[in-house]
């Protein structure tokens, strides 16, 4: 209790209550900093239509017609399969780290720091860099044989989603870009 019971001991009365302290006024907590990056957290979705789906799959069949006839269909395929149109991406924090989602495919990197280890689509082992600034996050995969970049980065309302396919396997880089929007 802030404020005490004062007994005259000359009177034997009880006096009133001493008079509290003036409160300080109450100081509204620190707003949180923004962190770098912040503005790409959340869910987006896929708006590209049909265009960047076509654009996406001529990249594939370039660099797959480069191929000898015998594993040309294989190739594709696998490539098809582990690089599809995602109906959504999605960016979130944990902690100091940063969890990128896209078709039931997960990576989780720490900007800045060491490379984490984690699975491919097919459990293969693979090692994620991520990094990250105001409007642009990054996503490099290396796994045995090849690579996956990834550029998001904000264009207006919109997130450009870029990736970059690499591969001593591979007769040329596979490039190819998407449109997302929240």
């Amino acid at each position: 209790m802030v404020g005490s019971v004062v007994f005259s001991m000359a009177l034997a009365a009880q006096a009133a209550p001493a008079a509290a302290p003036a409160a300080a006024p109450a100081q509204a907590a620190p707003a949180a900093a923004a962190l770098p990056g912040d503005a790409l957290m959340g869910t987006w979705r896929f708006v590209g239509g049909d265009a960047e789906r076509k654009g996406r799959e001529d990249a594939v069949d370039a660099t797959c017609a480069l191929m000898n006839f015998l594993i040309r269909g294989l190739a594709k395929d696998r490539i098809s399969k582990n690089s599809p149109v995602a109906p959504t991406v999605k960016l979130q924090r944990d902690g100091t780290r940063i969890r990128f989602s896209r078709h039931n495919y997960e990576t989780v990197g720490q900007p800045g720091a060491t490379p984490l280890p984690g699975r491919s689509p097919e459990g293969d082992p693979v090692t994620v860099r991520h990094s990250v600034d105001d409007t642009h996050f990054v996503e490099f995969v290396q796994a045995e044989n090849g690579s996956r970049e990834t550029h998001l980065t904000i264009n207006g309302d919109k997130l450009v989603f870029q990736t970059w396919l690499r591969s001593p396997l591979l007769p040329s880089e596979i490039t190819y870009t998407l449109t997302f929007a929240r």
